[in-house]
């Protein structure tokens, strides 16, 4: 497509308020570009220059993210419409990986489910799966995840990274099962993107993969697995699947000193009253690394049960005192237990 030259005369006219000295000029420009309808868009992408970089398309650039900024707003249906449309149209041109990984982009501010099978065609793109994944997951929902999860097994390599990053933030449960295999896949980038997913996404069933995985030799990658544990807890007990919340959190507690206090720590977040007994256990531990954390973890349930477990709390406060030589962490009891009066 040859590059036009020179803008129109409505364009030229509107391009002189750009960029935009305050919000009111914005909207206002914004509104005169998505007035021009589809036919202004296309003088844009014609203007915005076919590499990276080119001065020439400036200011086209900057007009194309503010037409898409406007049409995003709340309650303009209509505009972000025309405006996605008209962009997602232009995709399907022959422009250069560039400019269409800028229109991509500008898709994340306007795109909808409407877009997704658009950007879904760009999933196998050297040059285009990052922009289209960062759209999809701006647009979000089942169409986006359910995209990603089918673009998943036959991508490779930073492509597959990347999507596996994506469906982890979207907590695509139906991408557990195929998540789950790439977590002994070859490349470490893979293991690490799939060991997060499966942490992010919350499934009861990956489990025994990320506590095999955190219970392997000492390295990065096993402190990784360790993290997607507490993450996929977390998650877990959100769900109100506390029951395997703590499985997983008590599992894990079995490894490494510095894995038992974090896991402690998350058990009582996510399991309340429920982990007394385990926050109690483990401030009569000899080792100092697992009882002083034991005690400001200690501190904190009791601050987070006493209103229904008031006693379960004074205990865990008192026994605090004794476990740590901390001041803040006692100070904190101390300040806790003369609230309640005890």
């Amino acid at each position: 497509m040859a590059k036009q030259q020179t803008p129109s005369k409505e364009l030229s006219a509107i391009l002189e308020d750009i960029p935009a000295m305050d919000i009111d000029t914005a909207a206002k420009v914004g509104q005169k570009l998505i007035a021009g309808g589809e036919a202004m868009i296309a003088e844009l992408v014609a203007l915005a220059g076919q590499e990276f970089g080119d001065p020439a398309g400036a200011m086209p650039k900057y007009a194309m993210h503010g037409a898409a900024l406007h049409a995003g707003r709340p309650g303009a249906e209509g505009d972000r419409k025309m405006v996605a449309e008209a962009m997602s149209g232009q995709l399907a041109k022959k422009h250069s990986a560039d400019l269409k990984a800028f229109i991509i982009r500008q898709l994340q501010f306007c795109g909808r489910t409407d877009e997704v099978p658009v950007l879904a065609k760009f999933l196998g793109n050297k040059q285009l799966c990052e922009p289209a994944v960062q759209a999809m997951l701006a647009i979000g929902g089942d169409s986006a995840a359910a995209a990603l999860r089918g673009a998943l097994v036959e991508a490779g390599g930073k492509h597959r990274v990347t999507i596996l990053n994506a469906v982890g933030r979207l907590r695509d449960k139906g991408s557990a099962p195929a998540v789950r295999k790439f977590a002994g896949d070859k490349d470490r980038d893979v293991r690490l993107a799939a060991l997060y997913a499966l942490g992010s996404i919350g499934d009861a069933e990956s489990a025994d993969v990320l506590l095999a995985a955190a219970n392997g030799k000492e390295s990065y990658e096993r402190t990784q697995a360790a993290d997607a544990c507490l993450l996929l807890a977390r998650r877990l007990g959100e769900q109100g699947d506390t029951k395997s919340a703590a499985k997983t959190c008590r599992a894990l507690s079995k490894s490494r000193s510095y894995d038992r206090c974090a896991a402690l720590s998350v058990l009582a977040e996510t399991c309340g009253a429920d982990a007394v007994g385990d926050v109690m256990t483990a401030m009569d531990c000899k080792d100092a690394k697992i009882r002083h954390p034991a005690a400001g973890t200690a501190v904190k349930l009791a601050g987070a049960i006493a209103g229904k477990h008031s006693a379960e709390a004074d205990k865990l406060l008192k026994k605090a005192l004794k476990a740590t030589n901390d001041r803040a962490v006692m100070q904190d009891a101390e300040l806790l237990l003369a609230s309640s009066g005890k």
